[in-house]
């Protein structure tokens, strides 16, 4: 996966991506998909369902499975020159985290937790549960005051969210989740 921010070009895969050649199929079968599938198969590139158990065993293979954050060590960045200036803060990108994991048939997962508030510009992707149980302490990401009453609005409803790409596209899911009249409340 490769993107640009207003302050850097990110690429999360690079050896994968741009020595070997190789992705990772983790959205669900469609003629669209398929169709670009072929075309990259047909140039060169090796479309994976799976990985092999060398890649599996190998924590310096090109799609080890591991906790990652943007930016991290295996990320590669190329800075954004002349800086940019602008309302964003610098590094909201790089505090987002997730982890690759490979079921027993060597089939990739995502695990990540959506962190979504009101309170929130953005949403992150959060990995790990001492930090998702440290947000669950700020008091103005999880509440909203309404004149019933408090209730704890979802910032990490499923304390490790698991995406499953064959049943539906991550991006979906957090549109969804954006859209406050989707949101779900949880009240404690």
């Amino acid at each position: 996966m490769n993107f640009i921010t207003h302050e850097k070009a990110y690429s999360l895969y690079p050896r994968a991506t741009f020595e070997e050649r190789r992705s990772l199929k983790f959205l669900l079968r469609t003629a669209a998909r398929d169709k670009a599938y072929t075309k990259y198969t047909e140039r060169g590139w090796k479309m994976l369902d799976g990985i092999a158990g060398e890649d599996f065993h190998d924590s310096k293979s090109s799609l080890a499975r591991g906790s990652r954050h943007v930016g991290d060590s295996k990320t590669w960045t190329i800075p954004i020159l002349p800086k940019i200036d602008t309302s964003f803060g610098e590094g909201l990108t790089e505090t987002n985290s997730w982890s690759l994991r490979y079921d027993h048939n060597l089939i990739p997962h995502l695990d990540f937790s959506l962190l979504i508030s009101s309170q929130l510009q953005y949403c992150y992707l959060v990995l790990g549960q001492s930090l998702i149980d440290e947000i669950w302490k700020i008091p103005v990401l999880r509440k909203e005051t309404r004149l019933e009453g408090e209730e704890y609005v979802f910032p990490c409803l499923s304390l490790t969210f698991m995406v499953d790409f064959a049943n539906a596209a991550p991006t979906d899911f957090m549109m969804n989740w954006s859209n406050p009249s989707s949101r779900h409340i949880l009240t404690k």
